[in-house]
Parts: structure tokens; sequence; C-alpha cells
């Protein structure tokens, strides 16, 4: 099992409430009604994407980031 440790860039929205959520290394967006919600939810989202990925080529996610 590999570890990764991503950002997650948090943005209150002032206007309608809650807050947008952006993970840079895989430019990936989610959002939630408050931090804790929005931090699950793109762990969620990158979750998803990596066992995408893994299907087609795991290892290229892993060079992309510089780990081997």
């Amino acid at each position: 099992m590999h570890r990764l440790q991503l950002t997650a860039e948090l943005i209150p929205d002032p206007q309608n409430g809650g807050y947008t959520v952006y993970c840079p290394e895989f430019d990936i967006m989610s959002q939630g009604d408050d931090p804790d919600d929005a931090v699950a939810n793109i762990r969620e989202a990158v979750t998803g994407y990596l066992v995408g990925l893994r299907q087609v080529n795991f290892k290229s996610c892993l060079s992309k980031l510089g780990n081997q």
C-alpha cells in the first residue's frame, strides 16, 4: 500500500456558504458544507481517481509525483 501526502486548498465561499477544496497534485476539486466535509469529499474524489488510474497504470501516477 502506498501513502501519499497531498495538498488540500480550502477556499471558503462567503456568498453561498460552504467550502471548495482543491488538490493541485491531481487538479481535482470538490466541495463541502464545512472544512471537515470538504476534506472528506476531496479524499473520496482523489481515491476514486487513483482507483481508476490504477487500472490503467499506477506507476505512472507515482512517477508524476516523484515517488518510486
